[in-house]
């Protein structure tokens, strides 16, 4: 019952405008539609209420407002077309006018929206080089230059504890090194020999660790710059 109840309204609704319309009553059109829009009424209602207002604006000389209510219509129906066979020419001039205008600002909008990725696009990758270069310098930075604070002080922190470690294994290999080739006693010669050993050994590994941590660090910030 309440759908017949609806449909009632509705044809009664149009039926009525249309008479008004047909008749030249078109003053009373306006403020009849004008009335139901200022209203809370549905789509449907809404939709007929925008097509009569704008005829009979149309046809009493008022173009703007015309084109102004075809344009509220098309952006509440997209779809909506108009009966060529029905409607006067002028009528449908103004429409087509509200709709190329509607779909120009559509791509404008479009337009702004991709020209706006593309800056932040370009944006994002100098932000990305920017943290790729300074990270290159030390492990680390670019990460905090790309707000990942905690993430770039413990690269920073083991980047710098592996090159004082490196630094040191570096003297020490050296001076064992030197030592091993003074050493003329049979029996300490194997013993020397064994500490250059272990800290050569150990300074590769440090700077095994501090090439792996350098290299993955690089890796990182560009992951992070994604």
């Amino acid at each position: 019952m309440a759908l017949l109840a609806l449909i009632y309204l509705f044809a009664s609704l149009e039926g009525q405008l249309d008479s008004l319309f047909y008749s030249a009553r078109y003053d009373e059109v306006i403020l009849l539609t004008d009335s139901l829009l200022g209203g809370d009424i549905g789509t449907s209602e809404k939709i007929v209420a925008l097509k009569y207002g704008a005829f009979a604006r149309a046809v009493t000389g008022d173009s703007s407002g015309a084109l102004a209510l075809f344009r509220d219509l098309l952006l509440i129906s997209p779809a909506y077309r108009l009966d060529p066979a029905a409607t006067p020419p002028y009528i449908l001039e103004i429409f087509k006018r509200a709709r190329e205008q509607l779909e120009s600002e559509r791509e404008l909008t479009e337009l702004e929206r991709l020209k706006r990725q593309l800056l932040m696009l370009r944006e994002k990758e100098k932000m990305r080089k920017k943290a790729f270069y300074r990270s290159v310098l030390l492990p680390g930075l670019g990460q905090r230059y790309l707000g990942k604070k905690r993430r770039g002080l413990l690269y920073s922190f083991l980047a710098v504890s592996g090159i004082a470690g490196t630094a040191y294994l570096t003297w020490k290999t050296d001076r064992a090194h030197r030592e091993y080739l003074r050493e003329y006693d049979p029996n300490r010669i194997e013993e020397k020999y064994r500490s250059y050993r272990d800290y050569y050994r150990l300074r590769n590994a440090s700077l095994a660790f501090c090439f792996a941590l350098w290299l993955y660090n690089l890796i990182d910030v560009l992951m992070v710059g994604m």
